[in-house]
C-alpha cells in the first residue's frame, strides 16, 4: 500500500508540474516586462 501511495503522489507533482509550465507558457505575455536576467537588466539601464 505504501508504494500506492507514493505513486499517487508522484503522479499528481507531475501533473501539477506540466499544468504550472502550461500557465506559465500561456500566460507569459502578460508578466514579459518583470522576466529579465541580470545581462538583460544592465544593459537597459
Amino acid at each position: 500500500m505504501t508504494g500506492a501511495c507514493f505513486f499517487y503522489g508522484f503522479g499528481v507533482a507531475c501533473i501539477s508540474l506540466v499544468l504550472s509550465i502550461a500557465i506559465y507558457l500561456c500566460c507569459r505575455r502578460w508578466f514579459k516586462h518583470t522576466d529579465v536576467n541580470t545581462k538583460q537588466a544592465t544593459s537597459d539601464c
